[in-house]
């Protein structure tokens, strides 16, 4: 994960703070709070503030304790409740270059699925949806044969009971479309690998090639598409290759906007990036402008306590920083979008996640 660290004076002393890498994404999100109470109530500091690639939860989830995996069939859905906490295993024997899909419809919980093959390798998580309902699609060719698991836990921490349903939809032999998608999400797959480690420059070409080969099959204007352009972007971004980075979020974004509606989590994922891409350029004006549309995207999908609002205020404020704004930054005004009342609703987000630990 890319971070960029800057300090911030504030009232002219000084007194450095910072996070470790391993919970910077949590973390992050605390530092506009520190400077709200802290220029209030306590000694002038300097703060450190860090900006992750992506507004993404931290969850900590643990399996039920002594379960057996369930078995998985064709045919036969099965409906469960999922608490706080809870991963639910099943499993699934497939041939050698079988194709399985299988759909998760979510009833009041945001779930994250997740394959295994049956050496225990993770082979893709999907929170695709981001919301309590709508429906995950987990969809693979068996490279061997064995027993595959699936894992369905809550995406977030703080995730109140809820129903899911997941139905095995497809067991067959795969037809030449989804090899080729097959071979694309294992690029993507590859390439996010990659990028993990810091390869930037061997992570793009294959991501390219996965984008390639889902134009080809999918089209031009597909959510998946887009999302592989988005992945293309961060790589840029994490390049601080703005250049390059800003036409791939833009494309994606008309295409998420076109295909999954205005008001989706994943349009404000584009907007967030985007305008960071902005604020890098020293484009205030652009840069608040989709730092406003990101935040109200945001709220209205996944509401206003989410922490993937956190992030997005948080970042918020590192543009009215970089703008010299410090009143806007800590206290904020009417029409910043990053105000007093937000920088308090930070907190109130941050004290209920803490609360739940």
């Amino acid at each position: 994960m890319r971070r960029e660290t800057r300090e911030v004076s504030v009232n002219g002393n000084v007194s450095r703070i910072s996070s470790p890498a391993c919970v910077a994404r949590c973390s992050n999100r605390r530092f506009v709070v520190w400077i709200l109470f802290l220029s209030i109530a306590g000694p002038p500091v300097t703060m450190v503030f860090a900006r992750a690639s992506s507004p993404t939860a931290c969850t900590v989830t643990s399996r039920q304790a002594g379960a057996e995996p369930r078995l998985l069939e064709i045919g036969r859905p099965i409906e469960r409740e999922l608490r706080r906490g809870e991963s639910h295993a099943y499993q699934i024997p497939l041939a050698a270059d079988q194709y399985l899909e299988a759909v998760v419809e979510q009833r009041s919980i945001n779930v994250v699925v997740t394959a295994f093959d049956p050496a225990g390798k993770k082979l893709m998580e999907i929170d695709n949806a981001k919301t309590m309902h709508g429906s995950e699609v987990l969809a693979l060719i068996a490279e061997d044969a064995g027993p595959y698991r699936v894992e369905v836990r809550p995406a977030m921490k703080l995730a109140v009971l809820g129903r899911y349903t997941l139905n095995i939809i497809a067991l067959r032999s795969p037809t030449a479309d989804e090899r080729s998608l097959e071979a694309a999400r294992r690029l993507s797959e590859e390439s996010r690998s990659l990028r993990q480690k810091g390869k930037y420059n061997e992570a793009v070409p294959l991501e390219e090639r996965a984008l390639a080969i889902r134009e080809k099959v999918l089209g031009a204007d597909h959510s998946v598409v887009a999302k592989s352009l988005h992945a293309l972007a961060v790589l840029y971004d994490d390049q601080a290759d703005y250049a390059k980075a800003e036409p791939l979020n833009v494309r994606a974004l008309a295409i998420r906007e076109k295909a999954l509606g205005p008001d989706h989590p994943d349009v404000a994922r584009s907007l967030f990036n985007l305008a960071w891409i902005y604020l890098m350029g020293q484009d205030f004006a652009k840069a608040e402008e989709c730092y406003q549309r990101a935040v109200a995207t945001q709220e209205k999908a996944l509401g206003a306590d989410h922490p993937d609002v956190a992030t997005m205020l948080n970042d918020f404020a590192i543009l009215y920083e970089r703008k010299g704004d410090y009143d806007q930054a800590i206290a904020g005004s009417a029409g910043g979008g990053s105000s007093g009342a937000s920088s308090i609703r930070l907190f109130r987000i941050d004290s209920r996640r803490n609360q739940g630990r």
